[in-house]
Order: C-alpha cells, then sequence, then structure tokens
C-alpha cells in the first residue's frame, strides 16, 4: 500500500479528482451537507434555487464543479480526503470485507 505522497503527480491528481467527484455526487444526491452559514452551503443552496426556477435541477453537478469558488473549495476537501486514504500497488489484493 502506498500513502499519497508516495504517488506521483498524475496519481494524486485522479485521487483528488476521485474524491471531488464523490463530493460532488454526494451534494447532488443531499448525502452531504455543510452548515447553513457556511459560504459553501450558501452558495449550493444558490445553485439549487437558480436551477429549480430554471426547472432544471438535474444540471446541479454540472454547476457546482464550473463554479469556481465551490470547485476551490471543494477541491481543498477532497485532497485532504485523498491524502488520509492508502492506495494499493499494481496487483495487491484488497480484500472486500474486513471481519473485526
Amino acid at each position: 500500500m502506498k500513502t499519497f505522497s508516495q504517488l506521483n503527480y498524475e496519481e494524486q491528481d485522479k485521487a483528488i479528482q476521485y474524491h471531488l467527484n464523490e463530493l460532488i455526487f454526494g451534494i447532488v444526491e443531499n448525502r452531504i451537507y455543510f452548515e447553513e452559514e457556511s459560504e459553501i452551503q450558501k452558495s449550493i443552496n444558490t445553485l439549487v434555487d437558480y436551477l429549480e426556477r430554471k426547472q432544471t435541477p438535474w444540471f446541479l453537478g454540472e454547476y457546482i464543479f464550473n463554479n469556481s469558488f465551490l470547485n476551490k473549495q471543494l477541491s481543498i476537501i477532497a485532497k485532504s480526503n485523498a491524502m488520509e486514504c492508502l492506495y494499493p500497488d499494481q496487483g495487491e489484493i484488497i480484500p472486500r470485507y474486513v471481519l473485526l
């Protein structure tokens, strides 16, 4: 297993993008919320309201990704998440279930 710092630049970028996509999907699916007073949640709520008025709520993920403020803030969170993970070496077997 490798830590984030042991990955090359391309692998680190892929890891961050994976976590960014997971964050955006979580927001779109209402699984991830931020504090109501936070600028992130206020920006998300503004986009949701805008898209509901336009009757196109299915574009929320794309709007979040293209919003420079949200993309920057969520990328910081995604990098933090990516840095906490371990990454398998090529050919390394990862058990699907861990019994405690």
